[in-house]
């Protein structure tokens, strides 16, 4: 479908797409956590797979909270485009 704008969408739309946005931003928030945890174990455990891991998935959630088109569809599900 077409992107909406703000001005154009249904309070209910408007209300899926903020909640995908906090969680997306409460999970980048968590694995920036998970991410200085990992860092930290490096010093005891040289193994960096699990750091390499956690920061690939951030970026990508980050990458996700920096699309500019955001879209609710009719079940009232958020996706970005």
């Amino acid at each position: 479908g077409e992107p909406l704008f703000v001005s154009e969408a249904p309070e209910a739309q408007l209300r899926a797409i903020w909640a995908t946005i906090f969680d997306l931003m409460f999970r980048v928030r968590t694995l920036e956590k998970a991410i200085e945890q990992a860092k930290d174990d490096l010093a005891s455990d040289a193994d960096s797979s699990t750091l390499m891991r956690l920061k690939s998935e951030r970026d990508s959630f980050r990458r996700d909270l920096e699309m500019k088109s955001w879209q609710a569809d009719s079940s009232g599900s958020a996706t970005f485009h």
